[in-house]
């Protein structure tokens, strides 16, 4: 049983070590890219337009979104809804007329 522990705990050990060894040759390469990629960049621009730099842009910060507040007023409603609103009314408002009708008929 201890043999089994020590075989999976040893496993393990090497596993980390693999994945340690891994992490630092994908970070190595990385930073080489990264340093190549630069000085070409750094080479073409010097070439093209050795005077401009580069300026970052002005960005405008989004307004975050208010919060809701009970004393807000609420939004307009579009002309399709307040229409679809007056027929149902209407047709509440007739319906209402039938019933009336045949109660007093009764």
């Amino acid at each position: 049983m201890k043999t089994r522990h020590l075989a999976l705990k040893n496993s393990l050990d090497r596993a980390k070590a693999e994945m340690d060894a891994a992490a630092k040759a994908a970070q190595a390469e990385a930073r080489s890219k990264s340093k190549t990629q630069a000085t070409k960049a750094a080479t073409k621009s010097e070439v093209t337009k050795p005077a401009e730099a580069p300026r970052p842009t002005p960005q405008a910060t989004p307004e975050p979104p208010k919060a809701a507040s009970l004393f807000d007023t609420p939004a307009a409603v579009p002309n399709s809804d307040m229409d679809e609103e007056e027929e149902i009314l209407a047709e509440v408002g007739e319906e209402d007329e039938v019933s009336e009708e045949i109660d007093e008929a009764a």
